[in-house]
């Protein structure tokens, strides 16, 4: 999937955006320390941030022109989001808060022409996440890595056509970042879905991404192969 991000923003506290890339999307990372930028790019893309100047476009569907005027509501823009907090609907047992967003329950992606073309059925999202004993069970009776896993599963069954995950290893204690790695490796090698990883981790870069974005005070200060790229943080940490 091509990907055309043009992203131009000036907050009070002094910190701006000025990025303008066309790249191609398969599982890609956009790298960077906290505070960056990294988020703000994945809103403007997810559409639940308007920049003063910006464009946004998938395989040439334009769903951002601030100067043409046009805006896509983020629910038309097929795109399945993973927030840093789960934020799973807390009235809601795990097989509802899956089902939520599903085409049938929502006339919006019913009559979307951005739809996945490849059916994701939530007998495989149960499946690949290994959901299935959990899907009585309501969100307080999660652990932190269940809680992501249902909000991977929950995004996929949008059927997407993109799917971005922000910070997915936050919040989650050392022994349970590598089976979400290892999940998340299932997902993007099962379903194939353009990806987006938004992260500081160069663990998640090295386990998922093909290609990186190095951001950094809101600017793109480096692109290419995840080895290249983490070798270059490597020295501009050491420097």
């Amino acid at each position: 999937m091509l990907l055309d991000l043009r992203c131009q923003h000036e907050f009070s506290d002094h910190f701006g955006i000025d990025v303008d890339l066309s790249c191609e999307v398969r599982a890609l990372a956009l790298f960077g320390p906290s505070g960056s930028g990294k988020t703000t790019l994945l809103s403007a893309i997810a559409g639940t941030f308007m920049p003063r100047r910006g464009r946004v476009a998938l395989d040439g569907q334009v769903l951002l022109d601030t100067e043409g005027g046009r805006c896509v509501p983020p629910e038309r823009r097929s795109i399945g989001v993973t927030p840093q907090h789960s934020l799973l609907f807390e009235h809601m047992d795990v097989r509802r808060n899956l089902e939520y967003g599903m085409p049938k329950n929502r006339w919006w992606k019913r009559h979307s022409s951005l739809v996945c073309q490849r059916e994701i059925r939530f007998d495989q999202v149960v499946e690949i996440l290994e959901l299935e004993r959990l899907l009585g069970r309501f969100p307080e009776h999660l652990s932190g890595g269940e809680q992501r896993r249902v909000a991977i599963g929950r995004a996929l069954l949008s059927q997407p056509r993109m799917l971005i995950l922000d910070e997915p290893l936050s919040a989650l204690d050392d022994n349970l970042k590598q089976r979400i790695l290892d999940y998340l490796k299932r997902v993007i090698e099962h379903w194939q879905i353009p990806t987006i990883i938004i992260t500081h981790s160069k663990a998640v870069v090295g386990a998922l991404a093909d290609s990186v974005i190095m951001v950094d005070g809101g600017r793109i200060i480096g692109m290419g192969a995840p080895g290249r790229m983490l070798g270059v943080a490597e020295v501009k940490t050491a420097g």
